[in-house]
């Protein structure tokens, strides 16, 4: 696990990648963000009052590469089971316009079929 306070709020997650945050009362661990990769053997850190990093650690693939940002201390924390987005801008040399897949499995991202008509 690894955890790290930022905002006057303690943060915490391993290898489930649920960000937890300790409760006002300290009494209890309430669901803040899930990561898109979760690991183990992370450093949790904070790099402003809202937003935590997480560095390295391993994944089902291996060691994780991937730097993620999490804002915290939202007003409405995810719940554990809800799905978490990401967005990727990734330069492409190719001519589809549309009808492609991409799949994530680990830390590789590929790229499926895909045409130029519209």
């Amino acid at each position: 696990t690894s955890s790290f306070a930022t905002g006057g709020k303690l943060y915490v997650t391993g290898s489930s990648g649920v960000v937890y945050r300790l409760s006002e009362d300290g009494d209890a661990w309430e669901v803040e963000t899930r990561l898109l990769f979760p690991r183990n053997f992370l450093r949790l850190l904070p790099i402003a009052e809202d937003r935590l990093i997480a560095l390295g650690g391993t994944g089902p693939g291996g060691r994780t590469a991937v730097v993620e940002s999490s804002r915290v201390g939202q007003s409405s924390p995810l719940s554990a089971t809800q799905p978490k987005q990401a967005q990727w801008l990734v330069p492409y040399d190719g001519s589809a316009k549309h009808s492609q897949t991409l799949v994530l499995d680990g830390t590789k991202l590929y790229a499926f079929g895909g045409n130029k008509s519209w």
